[in-house]
């Protein structure tokens, strides 16, 4: 095997591991809630513990590869997250599980901030479509095995276990990236840029922690209000430092670029439907069509598979046919699957809920490869990290807007149809119709959001995806 597809299985492994990671734990929480005798909104902070800090740390990580070199942040990443994963199958209480979960969130930053960068640095211009083809066939795997997993591990075994059986696989994923990937990295008189950081941390974690609680703590929460008053405050902070050192964490020129910035803000808006369906897919048909949750997972697992025989075939589009094309054709394909998933949705019919589901599946197997392409085209080599870093954080903020935007407006809509409050509104207890109009109503603003990402790419977007910053 050539050096370089070595490269791509072992940092496939690592991507495996990390995508795993963000949907295996959702069949944990349940159980640990019980293990514990603690309550579900406690138990929800092991997901948003580990979000937060990743998502928050991705642009940092990805300035650290351009500075280090990808080796060194994949690595040290790799043993934080091993490391992790070792030591929750030992905790006591849920809060050791929590900020164990945040500390591996840094390790998954590290991660999956340098994959597409080491991809990128060992793969010329014209094979970067194909192989990130693959690499979106590794996510789709790693997304979809991660509730059957895990499942499957507590059946048996325990919880204790979708940790701790993970770790052989991570020391061995870490002991062959110590071998075998090589990286040549001049030498740079860069210091770190702290205090940039520290800034782009905290209005990150700030703007994720709003997202992901306003629906729970309320919009006059004093931590929201305090979080949003961070957000506004440190946001021209931030840009002020950038514009001002030396050695930035953000080349803010890179934004500049109307492909960069257009493929990022299009892949932020995007992946807002993925966790729309995500959330909707179980009230559908558990409290909607009276379906029990091993369905819901089952058409998850559909909704997320599909996109594994897709996307190699798309990095081989993106290679022949350019990304501009393939992105449009994929938001059309994503649009169409909303609008039909609404109205499936509404009359409650389970077969043509799963062949839209895959519809969808085909639509993000089409536009990762294609989207990737293009940011990563756009941007010279020495800004590789950076660009794997935008991806990464535009995908994991898409996402946490998307659980947020689809139970609000879930939430609401349920209300409306109800004549209740939010608060006084239990899913349960109201009538399967209302459930089924305010799922359609849900995904058919999705379908509004994505309209309104192609108006921006079709008519903002300009020059060539191959052009550099």
């Amino acid at each position: 095997m050539e050096p370089k597809w070595m490269v791509f299985v072992i940092v496939s492994f690592g991507m495996f591991a990390t995508t795993l990671e963000g949907t295996i734990v959702l069949v944990v929480y349940p159980v640990i809630s019980e293990f514990f005798s603690t309550s579900a909104s406690t138990v929800a902070w092991i997901g948003i513990g580990y979000f937060l800090s990743s998502c928050s740390l991705l642009m940092t990580m990805g300035w650290l590869c351009d500075l280090w070199g990808g080796k060194k942040v994949y690595v040290s990443g790799t043993i934080i997250f091993t490391l992790t994963l070792f030591l929750i199958s030992f905790s006591q209480n849920v809060y050791h599980i929590i900020l164990l979960r945040s500390l591996q969130g840094i390790g998954a930053a590290m991660v999956i901030s340098s994959s597409t960068a080491l991809i990128a640095s060992q793969f010329s211009r014209e094979e970067r479509g194909k192989v990130f083809g693959l690499s979106g066939a590794v996510v789709g795997l790693g997304l979809g095995l991660g509730p059957l997993i895990g499942g499957l591990l507590i059946d048996f075994i325990d919880w204790k276990a979708v940790f701790y059986t993970r770790v052989p696989i991570s020391i061995i994923c870490l002991l062959l990236s110590v071998k075998i990937i090589d990286q040549n990295i001049t030498k740079k008189d860069i210091k770190l840029d702290l205090l940039g950081s520290l800034y782009l941390f905290i209005l990150l974690g700030s703007l994720l922690f709003v997202i992901s609680q306003i629906n729970i703590l309320g919009y006059f929460s004093p931590l929201i209000i305090v979080s949003l008053i961070l957000f506004v405050v440190f946001t021209p902070i931030f840009i002020y430092q950038e514009l001002h050192t030396e050695f930035p964490v953000v080349q803010i020129n890179m934004f500049k670029n109307p492909v960069f910035l257009v493929s990022i803000i299009t892949l932020l808006l995007i992946y807002q439907s993925w966790n729309t369906i995500g959330y909707i897919t179980p009230f559908v048909t558990t409290h909607g069509m009276g379906y029990s949750i091993v369905f819901s997972g089952f058409l998850l697992s559909i909704f997320s598979l599909v996109r594994i025989a897709v996307a190699p075939i798309a990095g081989r589009l993106t290679d022949i046919i350019g990304s501009k094309i393939l992105i449009f054709f994929s938001v059309i394909l994503l649009i169409i699957s909303l609008v039909l998933l609404s109205f499936a949705t509404m009359y409650g019919a389970s077969l043509e809920i799963a062949l839209v589901l895959a519809l969808a599946s085909i639509a993000f197997g089409l536009f990762d490869p294609a989207n990737n392409t293009a940011v990563v085209n756009s941007v010279p080599q020495d800004r590789l990290g950076m660009a794997s870093a935008s991806i990464a954080t535009a995908r994991q903020t898409g996402l946490a807007i998307g659980i947020a935007f689809s139970s609000g407006i879930f939430g609401s809509r349920l209300a409306h149809y109800n004549q209740s409050s939010i608060q006084n509104t239990q899913v349960e207890n109201i009538n399967p119709d209302l459930v089924l109009l305010a799922a359609n109503d849900t995904i058919m603003l999705s379908a509004i959001v994505c309209a309104l990402t192609l108006f921006v790419f079709v008519f903002w977007i300009k020059g060539n995806t191959s052009k550099t910053v």
